[in-house]
């Protein structure tokens, strides 16, 4: 196709305008049909591309969002994990401290009721000085008018059921009277 017939062309309607492509070297440039066809075909090639290299972008970016969110996920369940190994081991300690302090108030019940009988069957004749307690042993120090008393009140302790034995320990004149010790071993 030469320029002139291009021209004639377009001058008598054939052509569309836009296909003529002026250049400062040919001012009378007009693209053939088939260039007009492929400048057609790049553009929608070009727009296909572009959208393509936008869906591209987009999903890219939400794999990479599910990435984030599953690496999340996984670090939540890791923590989630922690915290029922963590929320189980208090339960056990809770149960213990329970147990213990059930165990606690039994031994302070039994604890009390001996040391109520101790003071409550100690004999007129005698006197408490000193009361103690180490885990199951009771040691009563006191000082009595005789020896009988101190023997009856030994008696007294071991005859109350309370006690697996009661022993006296120490029987001692001093210028107050006799010194005695009882060491009382209570029942589990």
């Amino acid at each position: 196709m030469d320029r002139r017939s291009s021209r004639a062309r377009y001058h008598a309607g054939a052509l569309d305008p836009e296909v003529l492509i002026g250049s400062p070297d040919d001012p009378d440039a007009v693209l053939s049909e088939e260039d007009q066809t492929r400048r057609v075909d790049v553009g929608e090639l070009l727009a296909a591309q572009l959208l393509q290299l936008a869906l591209d972008c987009c999903v890219m970016r939400q794999v990479q969002r599910q990435q984030a969110l599953k690496q999340e996920a996984a670090e939540l369940e890791k923590k989630i994990a922690t915290l029922q190994a963590s929320a189980t081991s208090l339960k056990t300690m809770a149960t213990d401290l329970d147990l213990i302090a059930q165990d606690f108030s039994k031994w302070q019940i039994q604890s009390d009721g001996d040391i109520k009988l101790v003071v409550s069957a100690m004999p007129p004749e005698a006197e408490l000085s000193r009361v103690s307690r180490s885990g199951r042993e009771t040691v009563i120090k006191g000082v009595s008018q005789g020896e009988v008393p101190v023997l009856d009140y030994a008696r007294g302790l071991r005859s109350s059921g309370r006690f697996s034995a009661v022993v006296v320990s120490s029987l001692q004149e001093t210028d107050q009277g006799l010194s005695f010790s009882l060491t009382l071993t209570s029942l589990e």
